[in-house]
């Protein structure tokens, strides 16, 4: 509610919910721990607030570097602040996370390495998480190879059409398989038309008539090649995208 009520308003309210809440010591206790975490969040602030050496910002040895000592400087505050029971409940799993994150960019870093070498050790540190990070880090890769397989299965397809049967051979559902299709004959008969708003554009350019005389008659070839307003979003986008 902070942005809606001024702070001391917003911990009245904590205050008034955990002595309404809680048995008496419990509701003590989570005043304390509140305190506590106000606290953690000020020196946390002032550990992120760590500015990076601008001539060596583009350095990615650098970067990382950076990246490892600000996760250790917060993870020496929260454990200055917390009891290990209070560390480990409220950031326990992020920590977890964010030493295989880390490890997982150093070892992408190390030239000393070959890339089965990377994988292995990837995967080693992988193993390491907590077995409900684990599951999801593991997920996370098959969804993500799965979609890095769709996407190569589309560009390969001679058509809209033969993409989406491809898709469904490899287990997508006939209804996702038809989205898909839709979407790349919708692609296909925007780029067409785009072709063709593309040569009259560029004789309106060469016929000599002023600035203003070619932005207005550009509105309207724009409405004339792309009655549907969401196409013509995408001739505007790929204009400022090709200058």
């Amino acid at each position: 509610t902070v942005g809606e009520v001024s702070p001391d308003q917003a911990l009245e309210q904590i205050r008034t919910l955990a002595m309404t809440s809680l048995p008496p010591t419990a509701a003590d206790e989570a005043m304390a721990l509140l305190d506590q975490y106000l606290q953690y969040k000020q020196e946390a602030l002032a550990v992120q607030a760590t500015a990076l050496d601008p001539s060596r910002q583009n350095d990615p040895t650098y970067r990382l570097e950076m990246l490892e000592k600000a996760f250790t400087d917060l993870k020496q505050v929260r454990q200055g602040v917390f009891s290990p029971e209070a560390h480990q409940a409220f950031f326990g799993l992020e920590e977890a996370y964010g030493e295989y994150t880390l490890a997982t960019l150093s070892v992408a870093a190390r030239t000393d390495l070959s890339a089965e070498a990377k994988t292995a050790l990837v995967a080693w540190h992988r193993d390491q998480l907590p077995s409900q990070l684990q599951q999801t880090e593991r997920h996370l890769l098959a969804s993500n190879e799965q979609n890095r397989r769709r996407m190569a299965t589309i560009e390969a397809a001679e058509s809209p059409e033969s993409a989406g049967q491809k898709l469904m051979a490899q287990g997508m559902s006939p209804e996702a398989a038809a989205s898909v299709t839709d979407y790349l004959q919708e692609r296909a008969t925007f780029d067409a038309r785009y072709q063709h708003y593309e040569a009259a554009l560029e004789q309106l350019r060469d016929s000599g008539l002023t600035e203003t005389d070619v932005a207005a008659q550009q509105a309207q070839l724009l409405k004339q090649h792309f009655p549907d307003q969401k196409q013509q979003t995408w001739a505007r986008l790929k204009m400022l995208g090709s200058n």
